[in-house]
């Protein structure tokens, strides 16, 4: 304990380091009214030229919050300049200098990102890592993280791995799911495909892309996939007991797409249920009524049970109604 606080009057406080946190208290709250009337002017200039769809508008858009940490950015470089022309190490002033730098690069960077929430989390993962570079703690860090480890059926699994590991399948996930996106739109622009093969041909390319991206993720890391084959008999085995109408479910799923017995738009009458499809999904089907009400039914209850449909061949239906005689 006497070494620490040696330490820290030694280091920390200390007349040299007083002087410079007074600076830069002082030199925050200027930076703040001095941008203050160029971010209102920014903000009139892309309103008054249309810019807000344009890249000009997104670009400025990202620029005009980070004003205020530019300007103090400057101002520190200024102050570090003074402070160290009167033989003070300008140390502190530097850090914070470098550290608001790389705050605003990130964050200018990462807000061209249409998901805040990405973009966020993004952005402080790069901001945590290059605060410990600047600070010289990046690399002891990492060997500490490394370091605490434990081995799980052979294989040895640290802190290190499992952030890596999140990262990586956090960024491979986004992409697969991009991805399908678009080959979803895609593949729904094609007319000559029927709509349970659009809905069965995208649902299948979501899981393929899925499953890629947690292989990749794992081979990147450099986990041998062999080692989680005893996690296999242990999910078989929960399939098997727990997950039976799950898995029942989509089976039928794929079924009715495969036989094309009832697609989006047509008209179905399952038990006391009676609307329009609105969508297939993986373990039910959206039925929309004339009332309005929307009845999830499950898909193996529309392969075990009678289902009318009352458009699968042809949309002209012969309806009896009843005419009362006086």
């Amino acid at each position: 304990m006497e070494n620490l606080w040696g330490w820290l009057l030694q280091n920390v406080l200390t007349m040299n380091m007083l002087v410079e946190a007074i600076v830069i208290v002082v030199i925050l709250p200027i930076a703040l009214i001095v941008a203050r009337p160029f971010s209102r002017r920014l903000t009139r200039l892309v309103e008054t030229r249309g810019w807000g769809n344009r890249v000009q508008g997104k670009l400025l858009r990202g620029l005009i919050p980070l004003l205020k940490f530019i300007v103090a950015i400057i101002l520190l470089r200024i102050g570090h300049m003074v402070i160290v022309k009167f033989a003070l190490s300008g140390l502190l002033i530097k850090t914070a200098a470098s550290l608001l730098f790389a705050w605003v690069v990130i964050r200018f960077s990462t807000s061209l990102l249409r998901d805040s929430n990405w973009a966020k989390l993004i952005a402080f993962i790069a901001w945590a890592a290059a605060a410990l570079h600047i600070f010289n703690l990046l690399n002891p860090t990492i060997a500490l993280f490394d370091q605490l480890a434990i081995t799980l059926g052979g294989v040895r699994v640290s802190l290190l791995i499992l952030i890596k590991g999140v990262i990586v399948f956090a960024v491979l996930l986004k992409i697969a799911l991009s991805a399908s996106s678009v080959l979803e739109k895609r593949l729904m622009s094609f007319e000559d495909l029927t709509p349970s093969v659009q809905v069965l041909l995208t649902k299948s390319l979501k899981v393929t892309l899925l499953v890629i991206a947690v292989v990749v993720a794992l081979n990147t890391l450099g986990i041998n996939l062999s080692a989680f084959a005893f996690i296999g008999g242990a999910v078989g085995v929960g399939v098997g007991f727990g997950l039976q109408k799950v898995v029942s479910n989509l089976i039928s799923g794929v079924i009715l797409l495969l036989d094309k017995s009832i697609k989006p738009g047509d008209v179905i009458e399952v038990g006391d249920s009676y609307g329009r499809i609105q969508s297939l999904g993986a373990r039910y089907v959206s039925v929309v009524t004339r009332d309005g009400f929307e009845y999830l039914i499950p898909n193996e209850d529309l392969i075990t049970q009678q289902v009318i449909n009352w458009s699968f061949s042809s949309k002209l239906v012969r309806l009896k109604i009843g005419v009362g005689v006086s």
